[in-house]
Formats: C-alpha cells, sequence, structure tokens
C-alpha cells in the first residue's frame, strides 16, 4: 500500500471481537467497517511504524475518531497506527 490509498478497516489487531479487558477508549473494534485514507506522519521518514514489529500504517479515518470515545494521539487527527493484515483495499 502507499500514501493515499482508500482502505476498509476489516478487523482489528486480526480479530473481528472486543478484548474482553478492553477499556471503552481503547475499543478500536468499533471502527470495523470504517473507511480511511493511508497518510504520512510529519514525523516519521516511511509509512510504515517504526515501533512495530508487525508492519503497521497510519490510516485517517473518515469517522472522528475522538467523538466515538476512542483515545487518538497522532500527530494527525482521526488517525491509529493499524496492521497492515487489518485492513482491505478499496
Amino acid at each position: 500500500m502507499k500514501i493515499g490509498t482508500s482502505v476498509k478497516l476489516i478487523s482489528f489487531n486480526g480479530t473481528l471481537n472486543t478484548e474482553s479487558d478492553c477499556s471503552p477508549s481503547e475499543d478500536y473494534w468499533k471502527l470495523i467497517g470504517c473507511k480511511g485514507q493511508i497518510v504520512q506522519d510529519p514525523d516519521k521518514k516511511g509509512i510504515y511504524s517504526p515501533f512495530s514489529d508487525k508492519p503497521r500504517l497510519l490510516v485517517q479515518f473518515e469517522k472522528n475518531v475522538r467523538a466515538l470515545g476512542l483515545e487518538c494521539h497522532n500527530s494527525v487527527e482521526n488517525s491509529l497506527w493499524i496492521l497492515e493484515s487489518d485492513l482491505s483495499e478499496i
């Protein structure tokens, strides 16, 4: 995938269901089915996250992530680092 690619979240961390011990502010499974776009983090050199052993891309969602009660503290508004395997290109 590359910057600008439109994607849909098909799972989160490889699963379809919220983890039993998940706090409401980290229930990112609420975003399954939502669309977004691959974006570049202005603070990073490449498009893949430097902190994950699996490929993660920064996805800027069409929905307001904070309005859903979810934590979102990346430098790009409404964006989360998502496993590439959790995304479907649209």
